[in-house]
This record gives C-alpha cells, structure tokens and sequence, in this order.
C-alpha cells in the first residue's frame, strides 16, 4: 500500500534556479528568463518569461533552445543529469522553511 500512497500522492514543486539570457529579437534588446523547477518525486520542469512586449510562448520557445545557454545547462538538466550551479530538489528549503527563518 506504500506505493499507491506514493503514486497519487500532489507533486511538491520548488524553484531551483533561474537564468537570465540577454538577446535581442526583431531588433530589440530584451532579456529571456527560464526558471527551473523540480519535484519532490524528481519531475523537471521549465517555464520561460520575457521582457518583450507581444512575445508568445511557442517563438519564445523556438527561441531559447537554439541558445548556448540551453543547451549546455538546461537540456542536460532536463535530461536528469546533475548540473554544476543547479540546486536539487532536497537542496533547496521549502517556503514554510523560508517564511520562518526571515520572521
């Protein structure tokens, strides 16, 4: 029974690193952010933002993975592989931890 509490147990997501790439697009500087997430059951995930006004998720996207930045860090990343600079999930203090130490 352990292991159907493990399976549908909600999935605890934590921020483990942001990276910031400046480019410019359709002539005008801007900056890419890609925030990295993973989960407690080792789930990786990313989610980009930009500072251009109009940009799109999908030209984002095809943006970002022709970048240098991409594939050196977050492709190996996403791949499970370990990371130098990239923190893990159990590395990183939950928010409840956080909360308490800054009061």
């Amino acid at each position: 029974m352990n292991w159907f509490k493990k399976l549908f147990t909600k999935e605890d997501w934590r921020l483990v690193h942001t990276l910031e790439v400046s480019a410019t697009w359709d002539k005008e500087p801007g900056t890419v952010y890609c925030y990295l997430f993973e989960s407690n059951k080792g789930n990786r995930k990313y989610e980009m933002k930009s500072t251009w006004v109009g940009m799109t998720d999908h030209p984002l996207e095809q943006f970002f993975i022709t970048t240098e930045v991409y594939l050196k860090t977050v492709f190996p990343w996403m791949a499970g592989r370990k990371v130098p600079g990239i923190s893990s999930y159990s590395e990183v203090p939950d928010d409840d931890f956080m909360n308490h130490i800054k009061s």
